[in-house]
């Protein structure tokens, strides 16, 4: 498949990270079987492992890094500038591949000038290495020659100056921390759940070795790499999780997360072998014999038996890693796919949702006949820029508005269908009508809003009938593997919530609503809507401790929600009768979002 050949890229720079850091590692501890060690460590270290078999930049990164610190290395140790030639290219050409290599280049600059800062002083050598910097930012040139050929997936369409200043200065992204108004104690638990990750997956002995290989770095008085390895790790660990703190609501941003803690552990291998050679060092010291050279082999053997570290790791991960058999992304954006019917018009938010199906669209050739959009992606059609600026009169209006006229334009002449229910933000345009469509939902035609209750649960478990349906998350919850694909179940447990949310507003039918939201909560245990559905069929019930603890469970899941908190303050001042709570709830309310229980409670209603 496409996914496997660019996969494979990810392959060949992982492969070639393991010889670097045997290189990097044999020249700083002059020991052959402590660089293989440490080389088998990483290589069977969980998120090293997973990301040397996806089609994603980190493996790439991770080399570059790797060849930075051995040039770098190399000048420290001889003051030969054409290792600093080097270093300079490698600089410039890992910038054009992924930004965060700027936090490296502090750990860079202490290796540089630690072994020669006189180099300031030679305006010649300055230019050249600058020059040669500027060389490897040459792949960027790429950018704009293959978006002026109009490829189908055409980022920010960078073949204009803008759009590519845009697009290599992260502006879908930006640079900005996290907001002020975040706790400084959810930042904290970011970064303690980063360092218990890494103990995980690290295992205790790998993480004892690595904090001896710090102090064996400053025994052995090697300050600048130890400055140089300890500050690499810091800005691109702890310090990037403290920056760019994003609440860990779901096992996908978890997964998101994890990639960039496989930046900062390049760093901790190093300090690995450091580790190693200390701990058998002081092994074979306490052995009694006065022949150097038997002391010599007593000390090989106990760093051959550290062998058992790798092994074991390969052992612990290799059934995570193993994905030739998930074929989930391929099975959801099959399934959101299939079921339309022919030329219809499909919106999409989310990545996950997203990616997987225009994947299968493109790369597997699946239902080409439907155009696939987001309000990102809006520009790439011709067609619907030219239908929205008949609409709007040529006048400038917001790209979220210009996304639902194309979206109600379209409607009238094709099926069109989403998977969220947009909605026009102000009066000036009229309500869309919705009706949920399996996992998605399609706007819906006088006929279709027409619907008796049976005929709307037969077109629903028809179109459930056709897809790829996990079973209990408590039987595929390790099937997925990995993080980044573990929330795909709750696509569908979302279409169950839609079609109970919609059997209550629009049948009124509770019982049946209750069956939808308990498949939900079976399908993937970590929706917060499913729960806020289940509390307000309580509350329907008069059942008010069930309701509050359903409310409960939707506010832990996602405490970034309206909903639960306006839902659990009802509860507490109308069925509970408890205005302690009640007014505890609305304090909380106003800290997070920064208004009225109340008048967010009045704007739902209207």
């Amino acid at each position: 498949t496409a996914a496997w050949k660019v996969g494979l890229v990810s392959v060949l720079a992982a492969s070639f990270s393991l010889i670097f850091l045997y290189i990097i590692t044999l020249l700083l501890t002059k020991n052959k079987m402590i660089a293989i060690i440490t080389s088998l460590y990483m290589a069977f270290f969980s998120l090293f492992w997973l990301y040397a078999e996806i089609a994603e930049v980190f493996s790439l990164t991770i080399l570059f890094i790797l060849l930075l610190f051995l040039f770098s290395i190399l000048f420290y140790k001889t003051k030969k500038t054409l290792y600093l030639y080097v270093v300079s290219f490698f600089a410039g050409l890992s910038l054009s591949h992924h930004e965060i290599i700027l936090a490296i280049f502090p750990s860079v600059a202490i290796l540089v000038f630690s072994a020669n800062w006189r180099i300031i002083k030679s305006p010649l050598l300055i230019a050249k290495c600058l020059g040669l910097f500027l060389l490897g930012l040459l792949p960027y040139l790429y950018i704009p020659i293959a978006a002026s050929l109009h490829p189908l997936v055409n980022w920010d369409q960078a073949y204009t100056l803008q759009n590519f200043i845009h697009l290599v200065t992260r502006g879908d992204y930006g640079w900005q921390p996290t907001s002020g108004t975040i706790s400084i104690s959810f930042k904290f638990l970011a970064v303690l759940s980063y360092f218990e990750k890494m103990f995980i997956e690290l295992t205790p002995a790998g993480s004892f070795l690595i904090l001896l290989g710090m102090f064996q770095t400053l025994r052995k008085k090697q300050f600048a790499l130890f400055s140089a390895l300890f500050l690499g790790f810091f800005l691109t660990g702890p310090f990037y999780v403290w920056y760019g703190f994003v609440p860990l609501l779901s096992g996908f941003v978890m997964g998101v997360i994890e990639r960039f803690y496989l930046i900062s552990s390049a760093f901790l291998f190093v300090f690995f072998g450091f580790g190693l050679e200390l701990f058998s060092t002081l092994l074979s010291s306490i052995i009694p014999t006065d022949n150097k050279k038997r002391r010599g082999i007593y000390k090989q053997i106990i760093i051959v038996i550290f062998l058992i570290l790798p092994i074991a790791l390969f052992n612990i991960n290799f059934s995570k890693i193993d994905l030739h058999a998930v074929w989930v992304g391929d099975n959801l954006g099959t399934d959101i796919l299939q079921p339309l019917p022919k030329n219809s018009v499909l919106a999409i938010e989310g990545d996950t949702a997203f990616f997987n199906t225009e994947y299968m669209q493109i790369a597997r050739n699946v239902r080409r006949d439907i155009t696939l959009t987001n309000v990102i992606s809006l520009n790439d059609h011709k067609n619907i820029m030219q239908d929205i600026a008949k609409t709007t009169g040529g006048k400038d209006v917001p790209t979220d508005i210009k996304f639902l006229i194309a979206l109600e334009s379209f409607s009238k002449s094709r099926p069109v269908f989403a998977t969220t229910q947009f909605q026009f933000r102000d009066n000036l345009y009229p309500h869309i009508n919705w009706i949920p469509y399996g996992i998605l939902f399609k706007i819906a035609d006088k006929q279709e809003m027409q619907l008796t209750e049976p005929q709307f649960i037969s077109l629903q478990e028809n179109l459930f009938k056709q897809m790829h349906l996990p079973a209990s998350f408590s039987k595929t919850a390790m099937a997925f593997h990995n993080l980044t694909i573990s929330d795909i179940p709750a696509v569908y447990a979302q279409g169950y919530v839609n079609i109970g949310d919609y059997l209550l507003s629009h049948y009124g039918d509770v019982s049946l609503a209750k069956i939808y939201y308990l498949r939900s909560i079976d399908t993937y245990p970590f929706l917060a809507s499913a729960y806020t559905g289940m509390g307000y069929i309580n509350l329907s019930e008069n059942d008010c401790k069930a309701a509050e603890n359903q409310f409960l469970q939707s506010k832990q899941i996602d405490p970034t929600k309206k909903a639960p908190y306006m839902a659990l303050y009802l509860t507490y001042a109308n069925c509970l009768r408890d205005p302690q709570k009640a007014q505890g709830i609305a304090n909380s309310f106003s800290k997070i979002f920064s208004e009225s229980i109340l008048t967010a409670i009045r704007l739902g209603v209207k």
